[in-house]
């Protein structure tokens, strides 16, 4: 169950190769969320059924007003196990699905937006905290992403909420990093690549200034966030 909105299949994205990955191990792997094209309705590739509840709102809370879709899908397909990308955002839709039929709840946590002390709208930490400990409760399994998580679970909703955590890193295929050079010079600009959100937290803004004392070096920022607009106005200022 995920808040994310997708095409029908059997349009390729990168998602379905993940689904691909974790449906080798079913019979049956059902995805539910919302869709891309604003009607609903269910398509099938190889073994994996992707269930689309209509959509006509880019925001992932739109799944609080859709969600009871997925308890009247989950009835039909009778999984037997729900997983909830999200204790909030599609969590609370899975966590009712599988009350509704019998399955076992397990949940997995991704971001850092349950564990930040500030935020903004939806994404306070108390606002997160307060919506998801009821769905945590029930699961009977947690999927953290580090050591560092499960602290932060368990610093958070307690002990006996993370004593439920797995830790299952984030794969990554590292023979993509194992190619050999022969030529270790720099040659033209030394590129370096940051991969995040666009919040404080992750402190780009002083990056940016540090990079923009260093002579010959090529700063890439991936993500988006609520600070976009300070990190162009910054880029602006500093000239870069």
């Amino acid at each position: 169950v995920t808040a994310n909105r997708y095409p029908p299949l059997p349009i390729e994205h990168h998602t379905l190769a993940i689904w691909r990955e974790l449906a080798k191990a079913a019979d049956e792997y059902h995805v539910f969320a919302r869709s891309a094209v604003g009607a609903g309705g269910t398509s099938l590739h190889e073994n994996i059924h992707l269930h689309l509840v209509p959509s006509v709102l880019e925001r992932q809370a739109e799944v609080f007003l859709t969600g009871w879709a997925v308890s009247t899908l989950a009835r039909a397909v009778r999984p037997e196990v729900i997983v909830a990308q999200c204790p909030v955002m599609g969590g609370w839709a899975a966590a009712r699905a599988a009350s509704a039929v019998g399955a076992a709840l397990f949940v997995e946590m991704h971001g850092e937006h349950l564990f930040r002390q500030q935020g903004s709208g939806m994404r306070r930490s108390a606002v997160f905290t307060r919506l998801a400990r009821p769905v945590l409760d029930q699961a009977v399994a947690i999927r953290v992403l580090s050591p560092q998580m499960l602290d932060s679970l368990r610093a958070t909703y307690g002990h006996q909420t993370a004593d439920k955590g797995v830790i299952v890193p984030t794969r990554v295929d590292v023979d993509l990093f194992r190619r050999s050079k022969n030529d270790y010079r720099l040659k033209g600009p030394l590129k370096l690549v940051c991969v995040g959100s666009y919040i404080p937290l992750k402190n780009h803004l002083a990056l940016m200034r540090d990079v923009a004392d260093i002579p010959h070096v090529l700063l890439t920022i991936v993500g988006q966030g609520p600070l976009r607009a300070a990190y162009e106005a910054e880029i602006r200022r500093l000239g870069l």
